[in-house]
């Protein structure tokens, strides 16, 4: 099973000229057996290429965020 989803983000901040209080992230998720780290972000791509054209790069920036 493969989730992707997009949306926009709003956060109490400062606006200066390194920060917005929003932006717009992609989260994406994978669930079966035998999958691996380079199956998700060879998904991602290959998404984000298909929605921003040939030629997207992608960061990705594994966390924990324990609500």
């Amino acid at each position: 099973m493969v989730r992707i989803m997009t949306g926009r983000v709003d956060r109490k901040a400062a606006v200066d000229a390194t920060h917005s209080p929003v932006f717009h992230q992609v989260e994406a998720l994978v669930v079966d057996r035998g999958i691996s780290m380079a199956d998700l972000k060879g998904t991602v791509e290959i998404f984000l290429a298909h929605l921003f054209g040939p030629g997207t790069k992608a960061r990705f920036i594994p966390s924990f965020f324990p609500f």
